[in-house]
């Protein structure tokens, strides 16, 4: 390998991993120097490689640092900061690096030194050894450093409330995607080849299948490879299952042990006996073998234009089996006789319509809050929280960061594209996207 200043023998060499994302490679010029544990450090050096394009996207780039330049440096003993900065030259210059190894020849000890951010023009980066440290601890030279830096995100991670202002109170967001949550290219080029996939196979399914006439016909739309056929797609009809969607589904968090029966649900024993295993109400609440989803939050959300949305409430009974079965639904939430107790008792289609409609109610519930409110709008605002107040250093920011990746990027393309006006909540759901978001400040 050719050092970056001749055929000079080396002591240590650098190692610079570009990141992925898009427009991560730059054109511009970079330095470094190289700092010992006692503060005396190379001078700048140029990092650059004969007949070489470096620092390209998705790159590792390595270079052999002369030891005429790193004379003053104590040799058997550790690098223990890196300064490194860059200029904007060049048609391209921005850059986003991942992560700097340096590695030192004579002790074979490799140093890390992570990055993960983009590098502005001209700004010094100054980085420890594994940069973690807290703030009351960090050195004095790089607390003022650590506080501009500080200072800096702030402004690019400004706050904003992005729901339509008839929905006033909703969750904290970011005002403008900043850079650094932008997804990577690998993470748009795999979204891009799946929005493709899915487009032919719903385009090849649209050619060659007719309208549905009857439930069965609605099987014929699962054609493999392109729409395999659900494992459990001969099971929607069966009890049991739709008991063990409220344990091991996509909304779990709904169901409850029944202390008492709400008033405005007024199952009667005539309307459990059958289904209770000899049991009373009484014995079973008892026994802690009834369970209940009450959806009431869902009751007077906006929804579309001759469109409905139930907010039901649903009884389950724990059988001797260990199967959770639905005894009771009651589909909206004011008793009365133009809302009447529905049980297994009723006709076949009857009870099976019953149970869809639960399912639409329980899906939107788990979208809007499950989903959309409580997973990734709440994320967001921790995530905010944590870029405006803690350091990249910070060992806290650390254990965090992994757990926010592409989380606002995320959320940006929700709010601007399936929640939007005409988006995908506005085509495929009953409440629409102002249901949605009402749901959403609500919850």
């Amino acid at each position: 390998m050719l050092s970056f200043i001749g055929l000079s023998s080396y002591d240590y060499k650098v190692e610079i991993k570009t990141g992925d994302r898009i427009g991560a490679g730059t054109d511009a010029n970079v330095w470094i120097k190289l700092y010992d544990d006692i503060g005396r450090s190379t001078p700048a050096m140029r990092l650059e490689q004969v007949f070489k394009n470096t620092f390209e996207q998705c790159s590792t780039d390595h270079f052999e640092i002369s030891a005429t330049k790193t004379k003053n440096l104590k040799k058997d003993g550790p690098v223990a900061r890196i300064e490194f900065w860059r200029d904007n030259c060049g048609p391209s210059s921005d850059w986003y690096v991942d992560i700097i190894y340096v590695t030192n020849k004579t002790t074979k000890s490799k140093f890390v030194f992570p990055v993960y951010r983009w590098v502005k023009a001209n700004y010094h980066y100054k980085l420890k050894h594994l940069n973690t440290s807290l703030p009351q601890y960090e050195d004095e030279d790089l607390k003022e450093h650590r506080k501009l830096f500080l200072d800096d995100k702030r402004k690019s991670y400004r706050l904003d409330q992005k729901f339509p202002k008839e929905f006033p109170n909703g969750p904290v967001q970011v005002n403008t995607l900043p850079d650094d949550e932008k997804f990577s290219f690998n993470d748009k080029f795999s979204m891009g080849s799946l929005t493709v996939q899915l487009k032919v196979s719903s385009k090849i399914i649209s050619f060659t299948r007719t309208e549905w006439k009857s439930l069965a016909d609605i099987l014929t739309v699962y054609v493999p490879p392109h729409f395999p056929k659900p494992e459990r797609s001969s099971l929607w009809m069966d009890d049991a299952y739709f008991g063990f969607q409220r344990l091991a589904s996509v909304n779990h968090s709904v169901i409850k042990l029944v202390t008492a029966i709400p008033n405005k649900f007024p199952v009667t024993e005539e309307h459990l006996k059958p289904f209770l295993g000899g049991l009373s109400i009484k014995e079973a609440i008892q026994q802690k073998r009834l369970f209940i989803c009450d959806l009431e939050i869902l009751d007077g959300l906006p929804v579309k234009q001759n469109m409905t949305l139930c907010a039901p409430i649903a009884l389950f009974f724990g059988d001797i089996s260990g199967q959770l079965r639905p005894v009771a639904i009651q589909l909206f939430q004011k008793p009365g006789s133009n809302n009447p107790i529905f049980t297994p008792s009723c006709p076949s289609l009857t009870w099976t319509l019953v149970k869809m409609w639960y399912n639409n109610a329980d899906s939107a519930h788990q979208q809007a809050l499950t989903h959309l409110g409580f997973t990734h709008l709440l994320m967001e605002s921790f995530s905010l929280a944590t870029q405006r107040n803690l350091s990249h250093s910070h060992p806290v920011y650390k254990i965090l960061a992994p757990h926010f990746l592409n989380i606002i990027a995320i959320n940006s393309l929700a709010v601007s594209e399936l929640v939007s006006d005409g988006g995908w909540v506005d085509q495929t759901m009953n409440y629409g996207n102002k249901g949605m978001y009402a749901l959403v400040v609500k919850g």
